[in-house]
């Protein structure tokens, strides 16, 4: 996203920026999260906003109500995680 790339401080066509920015927006996330590396996936992907909204809204049940593409992307990243 533009918007994060322009936060961040970073191009977005410089790998070694994008993941230099990527990284850090990731920690910020876990750190949010206290770990929970599935909510802080979640904000990754649909944003901190529509994650805090699912986590407030429906407690236990927030992921189910995140869009399907990041219901997805959770399954796909944390899969592999548990299979490597």
């Amino acid at each position: 996203m533009p918007e994060t790339a322009t936060r961040l401080h970073v191009d977005p066509w410089d790998p070694e920026e994008a993941l230099s920015g990527a990284a850090r927006l990731m920690k910020k996330y876990v750190d949010t999260y206290h770990g929970d590396f599935a909510k802080a996936l979640a904000a990754y992907n649909a944003g901190p906003g529509a994650t805090e909204h699912a986590i407030a809204t429906f407690g236990a049940d927030w992921l189910a109500h995140l869009p399907t593409e990041t219901q997805h992307y959770l399954q796909r990243i944390l899969r592999n995680e548990y299979e490597a």
